[in-house]
């Protein structure tokens, strides 16, 4: 399981921040992850 995936499956338990921190993970690289996996950034490619 990637960090970030263990971030999603825990951020209604923790703070995404927290998660971030203790992971060793930029939270901003978090919150693109989520973008590109929800279509946003892969929708603006297509532009």
């Amino acid at each position: 399981m990637s960090h970030y995936r263990f971030i999603q499956a825990q951020q209604e338990q923790y703070p995404v921040r927290l998660l971030c921190h203790v992971l060793g993970v930029v939270v901003g690289g978090y919150y693109a992850w989520q973008s590109w996996r929800t279509g946003t950034w892969a929708a603006r490619w297509a532009m």
